[in-house]
C-alpha cells in the first residue's frame, strides 16, 4: 500500500492531512448520493426512520466538508512560503510554483472534463454539441462560476475547483503577511477572517467566487502559523478538543459563518497535538484513501449517475426502500473506490511526481532520433 501514498513536493508529508481529507469526503460522497436518490428514486429525507435516525447528521454536513477542504489548501500551500519568510531564506520561485500546481493538477482535470463533454454529447447524448460546448470551455479555463453564475454542469462540484485555482493564483501574494512579526501577522490573520465573515453575511455576489471563501483558505494561513510555532506537547486534552470540533462541524451544529472558520483552524492545529485522534487520521488505508481524494472527488459524481442511472435503474431493489438505499449506497462506494484508485494509480499519481512532463519530452526526442 506504500505505492499508493501521495507524492508531495516536498519530504515533509503529514499523513493526519490526508485524514482529515477522508472523512471530509466521505460525508460528500454519502450527501451527494443521498440527494442523488432523492431527485432520481424516492425522497428518503422525508421517511420517518431517516428523521427519526437523524442520518443527515450521521452521513455528515458536507458543505462543510468543503470548508475544510478550503482550509486545509491554504495551510498547504502557505507552508513553503511561510517558511521561507519565517526562516528570512529566499522567497520560493513563482515559476516553479504555477507550473507545479498546473503539471499537478491540469492533467488530472482536463481528462475528466473532456471525458465527461464527450460522454454527456457523443456517447449518452445528454445535450448537443452546441449547448454543451460554451459550457466545456467556461470550465475549461476554471470561469463557469463567474460566467453563467451557477454550478458547472458538466460535472457541478467543479465550483469549487474554480475557487481554489483563484486562491492558487494569489496565495504567494497573500503569504507574504507572514513577514510581519507574530503578533501583527495573527492580528492581520484574525481581522482579515473576521471581517471576510461579517462582509459575506451583509453582501452576497450574483456568483460563487474566492471573496465568498476566503476567511476559509485564511483559516488555514492561522492554523499554518500555530501549527509552525507550537509549544505544546501532544496530550489526551487535544482529543476531547478535536473530536468535539469534527463532530460539531460534522454533523451541521454549526455552519458556515465565522465560527465555522475558526473552528477549523483549531482542528488543524490541534490534530497532529492529539493522541488517539491523530492515530484515527494517519491509519494507513484511511490516510491513502485521502490522499487520493483529488481523484475522488472527480469522479464520484458522474459514476454515480451512470452507474444508478444507466446500469440500475430507479427500480428499488426487492421492493424495499432501506434495502435499496443501503445497497446503492455500498455499490456507489466500492465504485467509486476502485474506480478512482485507478484513476489516482494510472493518472493523478504520475502528475504528482515533479518534473513528470520532461521524460516525455526526452521520449519523443528519442523516438524522433
Amino acid at each position: 500500500m506504500i505505492t499508493l501514498r501521495r507524492i508531495t513536493s516536498s519530504q515533509a508529508y503529514l499523513p493526519f492531512i490526508d485524514g482529515l481529507r477522508f472523512y471530509t469526503l466521505l460525508s460528500v460522497v454519502i450527501i451527494h448520493f443521498v440527494d442523488f436518490y432523492e431527485e432520481h428514486t424516492f425522497p428518503i429525507r422525508k421517511e420517518m426512520l431517516y428523521q427519526k435516525l437523524h442520518l443527515d447528521s450521521v452521513f455528515g454536513f458536507s458543505d462543510n466538508s468543503i470548508l475544510v477542504f478550503f482550509a486545509i489548501s491554504g495551510f498547504i500551500l502557505g507552508m513553503p512560503f511561510a517558511k521561507s519568510l519565517l526562516s528570512k531564506q529566499p522567497y520560493p520561485s513563482l515559476g516553479e510554483f504555477y507550473l507545479r500546481r498546473i503539471t499537478r493538477l491540469e492533467p488530472p482535470y482536463l481528462l475528466v472534463l473532456t471525458g465527461l463533454f464527450l460522454l454527456n454529447v457523443f456517447v449518452i447524448h445528454r445535450d448537443t454539441l452546441t449547448n454543451t460546448l460554451p459550457h466545456y470551455f467556461a470550465s475549461f479555463f476554471y470561469l463557469h462560476n463567474i460566467i453563467y453564475q451557477v454550478h458547472p454542469t458538466l460535472n457541478f462540484v467543479f465550483w469549487t475547483l474554480e475557487i481554489e485555482v483563484q486562491f492558487y493564483l494569489l496565495a504567494p501574494l497573500f503569504a507574504y503577511v507572514f513577514k510581519l512579526e507574530m503578533v501583527k501577522r495573527r492580528i492581520v490573520l484574525i481581522g482579515a477572517i473576521l471581517f471576510f465573515g461579517l462582509l459575506n453575511t451583509f453582501y452576497h455576489s450574483p456568483f460563487l467566487s474566492l471573496y465568498n471563501y476566503f476567511h476559509y483558505f485564511l483559516a488555514g494561513f492561522l492554523a499554518l502559523d500555530l501549527f509552525l510555532h507550537n509549544t505544546f506537547k501532544k496530550h489526551y486534552l487535544f482529543d476531547v478538543l478535536c473530536i468535539t470540533l469534527a463532530l460539531l462541524m460534522y454533523t451541521g451544529v454549526f455552519k458556515y459563518g465565522i465560527s465555522i472558520a475558526f473552528m477549523i483552524t483549531l482542528l488543524i492545529y490541534f490534530s497532529p497535538l492529539s493522541i488517539l485522534w491523530e492515530k484515527i487520521l494517519t491509519f494507513e488505508w484511511i490516510a491513502i484513501i485521502g490522499g487520493m481524494c483529488y481523484s475522488i472527488y472527480m469522479l464520484h459524481q458522474p459514476l454515480m449517475a451512470v452507474f444508478l442511472n444507466r446500469f440500475l435503474g430507479n427500480e428499488m431493489i426487492k421492493n424495499s426502500l432501506w434495502i435499496d438505499f443501503f445497497t446503492k449506497l455500498g455499490l456507489v462506494l466500492i465504485l467509486v473506490l476502485v474506480v478512482s484508485t485507478t484513476f489516482f494509480i494510472c493518472i493523478e499519481r504520475p502528475c504528482m511526481k515533479r518534473g513528470w512532463y520532461k521524460n516525455l519530452f526526452r521520449r519523443a526526442e528519442l523516438k524522433q532520433q
